[in-house]
């Protein structure tokens, strides 16, 4: 261990015998400053570990805790099932406190190491929007429901409720896939014997007519109307160049 091709290994030494020195040392800590003074060793320990690692300790009790919640015992009373669900709502409110605060100490951890890369490797400009970050209006509700190509328009002016109604109905549509067969016309996936195996990316594919049908199961123009259709080509034009 002390020679040149084996250096000195102080991980290994520092492994040995570690478990049973802090079991030594918890017990003295318990003689002279009594269980009551005395920090949990579990808790002493996990206090040490790196954030990410604490997050996911804390999230497990967390799930048992909601698993509990939810399941439903026939036999206990009225009063007991009160009592034991309020017992769960107590521990499940300081958990999640705990769980809130970790992930805040976190974002401001990301924050603090994200500034100080910023300010060695000289880009100020990156810490002053940080700093001072422009304001971003939120979604706009739709003034009108979406329409086919050919059908009149529907406005939903006469109250909050049909503005809600038509931007639930225009953002669904957005975010769902296209009725057709194959999303990205650049991407083909390869089947073996077994099954999938891999994708094949063809950056220089063209958005033909071909790849609008396997895309929308018929072509733009009668299916869209012409600013949703130009979206649409833009997306599938510029898409390509991220892979």
């Amino acid at each position: 261990m002390y020679n040149y091709d084996k250096p000195y290994e102080t991980q290994v030494l520092e492994q040995q015998g570690k478990k049973k020195h802090n079991e030594y040392i918890a017990s003295i800590k318990w003689e002279i400053l009594e269980l009551e003074n005395t920090p949990n060793s579990e808790a002493h320990q996990l206090s040490k570990l790196p954030s990410h690692q604490r997050l996911a300790h804390l999230i497990i009790p967390w799930q048992e805790t909601y698993q509990k919640m939810q399941q439903k015992d026939d036999n206990t009373t009225a009063t007991q099932l009160l009592k034991g669900t309020y017992k769960l709502l107590r521990k499940a409110r300081r958990m999640i406190k705990n769980i809130y605060n970790l992930i805040s100490k976190i974002r401001n951890d990301e924050w603090k190491n994200a500034k100080t890369h910023a300010i060695q490797t000289g880009k100020y400009g990156t810490i002053a929007r940080m700093i001072n970050p422009k304001s971003c209006n939120g979604p706009m509700a739709s003034n009108f429901y979406p329409a086919k190509p050919g059908e009149t328009k529907r406005y939903a002016t006469n109250d909050d409720m049909e503005r809600q109604e038509a931007s639930i109905i225009t953002h669904t549509t957005w975010m769902s896939n296209p009725p057709g067969r194959q999303n990205c016309h650049f991407l083909d996936l390869i089947h073996d014997e077994v099954g999938p195996c891999r994708v094949e990316v063809k950056s220089n594919k063209q958005f033909d007519i071909t790849a609008q049908m396997k895309y929308l199961d018929g072509i733009l123009d009668t299916k869209v109307n012409q600013e949703i259709e130009e979206h649409i080509k833009l997306a599938h034009r510029r898409l390509p160049k991220v892979f």
